[in-house]
């Protein structure tokens, strides 16, 4: 019922309406009901909003992150390799503690109209029913997309440094998009990937990369928020 294509317009402002949703406590306890099983399911571990699987060295991620003012909440997947960083943040030092902000790559499911956010439902039955939408989202489109990320080092190890230099979409449904491929974080993640696999010309080149880029951001290159870590991966790697 959730898709604009089944609602009319006074519908959609009545059932869209963030403040007449039924209880986020009342959610997540049909959550907990419906959705973590199939999570679980599919060998996630986690709670409530909260799940990750380890099949090293990759870790994936499923979060619900609920709107600041209630009433709805979006999908999210994410993956990662253990270890390798980005140089953004810190890493967890263990699986249960990685979460989107610290995978890579990470990808919203909204619902087939592309909306990417779930409205509770005004009452109980509405709530099992957004749920329900959840849990056919995920299955057509989130562990599908988590699922190319099964056979280590793909798809990492296909990323040429010409791919990065001239970035494209080639990359796009791994959730590496032009853009990207673009960012310092990034190159990061693939220089210390390569510089971990054993590729460390290739590992270094993309260091190269991103001292180049990061000179262009900044006058002095010791004041990049990457300095360190770069700093660090070649000391490390030579």
């Amino acid at each position: 019922m959730w898709e604009d294509k089944f609602l009319s317009n006074k519908e959609r402002k009545f059932y869209k309406d963030v403040f007449g949703q039924i209880e986020g406590a009342e959610f997540i306890e049909i959550l907990k009901l419906k959705f973590n099983p199939i999570v679980k399911s599919y060998g996630f571990s986690g709670n409530k909003n909260h799940f990750y699987k380890k099949n090293s060295p990759f870790i994936y991620t499923i979060q619900i992150f609920k709107d600041k003012y209630g009433g709805n909440c979006a999908l999210n997947v994410g993956v990662h390799l253990l270890k390798i960083e980005t140089g953004r943040i810190e890493l967890p030092s263990i699986p249960s503690k990685y979460n989107i902000y610290d995978c890579l790559i990470s990808k919203n499911i909204p619902m087939n109209n592309n909306n990417s956010w779930y409205y509770y439902g005004k009452t109980t039955e509405e709530g099992i029913e957004t749920v329900s939408i959840m849990i056919e989202m995920l299955k057509e489109k989130g562990i599908p997309f988590l699922d190319q990320f099964t056979k280590y080092p793909h798809p990492f190890d296909k990323i040429s440094l010409k791919d990065l230099e001239y970035p494209t979409e080639k990359y796009g449904k791994y959730g590496l998009s032009k853009e990207k491929l673009n960012k310092s974080y990034t190159l990061v993640f693939l220089a210390h990937f390569n510089l971990d696999f054993g590729n460390k010309d290739k590992g270094f080149k993309i260091l190269n990369l991103v001292w180049q880029k990061e000179c262009e951001r900044f006058k002095n290159f010791a004041d990049s928020p990457y300095y360190l870590k770069i700093k660090q991966l070649r000391e490390n790697y030579r």
